[in-house]
């Protein structure tokens, strides 16, 4: 941007600017950000009750004798679960008039992220894409089961899908 106004192919534009700052300290979040441990955190295996988890790993006491100091082990309570994730980073919607930049400035933004799971979209296409795989899945024939047809929620695994492939979505043409 720098360059190009200096060289007078832009003009210099205050509200460009603005929306240049937003976007370069998403850009600095997203430098460190990493959608995996959402990942994680939606592939545990739900078909492990609660009480069997709670016997794996260091929940699990071996009944007999032990060197431990059995009132250490009654007070200790339950196993803390680890703390939440933190929020993923805000995203930023650039709006205005036709010609003011929005497109050129995503761009720009996009080609400076240094992320190999990103992925800029014309809106309406991805919108296809979603129904194209939220189709696929009612039609497969897991999902098919009696009962299921009227329960089945694609929605979820569908997000899954798409938060497996990208960690940065720029949309164009929201509207």
């Amino acid at each position: 941007y720098e360059r190009l106004t200096r060289r007078g192919a832009l003009e210099e534009d205050t509200q460009q600017r603005h929306v240049l700052h937003r976007l370069a300290q998403l850009q600095h979040t997203i430098k460190s950000y990493s959608n995996e441990v959402y990942m994680k955190a939606a592939t545990l295996d739900d078909s492990t009750s609660d009480s069997s988890r709670q016997c794996q790993g260091k929940g699990h006491h071996k009944l007999g004798k032990t060197n431990e100091d059995p009132i250490s082990l009654k007070t200790q309570g339950p196993p803390q679960p680890p703390p939440p994730p933190p929020p993923p980073p805000r995203g930023v919607y650039i709006h205005g008039d036709v010609g003011t930049g929005k497109t050129m400035l995503m761009d720009m933004f996009y080609s400076h992220v240094e992320n190999s799971r990103k992925k800029r979209v014309h809106f309406h296409s991805f919108m296809l894409d979603i129904h194209r795989r939220i189709h696929r899945r009612r039609q497969s024939p897991a999902e098919r089961g009696l009962g299921k047809m009227f329960t089945y929620d694609p929605i979820a695994p569908v997000a899954m899908e798409i938060s497996k492939e990208t960690c940065l979505l720029c949309f164009d043409e929201f509207q």
